[in-house]
């Protein structure tokens, strides 16, 4: 396995003042194939959401880094 600063990881943070659901909704019209969303709730449990084309589930940060390498 490599490092991940040889894989090719592109990522955007989107910071703009809209709200999540309208985020959530153009990401998806975008075909982002993976996002992380990261609610107050998701902050405080330490836990991030992570949405793909096949459904969403919580994961926790610790377990993140795994969970990712397995899709």
């Amino acid at each position: 396995m490599k490092p991940v600063k040889y894989n090719e990881l592109r990522y955007t943070l989107d910071n703009r003042n809209e709200s999540l659901g309208k985020k959530i909704r153009e990401a998806a019209n975008w075909k982002v194939p993976v996002q992380l969303i990261v609610g107050q709730q998701d902050k405080d449990g330490r836990e991030v959401s992570v949405r793909t084309q096949s459904g969403e589930k919580k994961v926790v940060l610790d377990q993140l880094s795994d969970y990712l390498l397995g899709l």
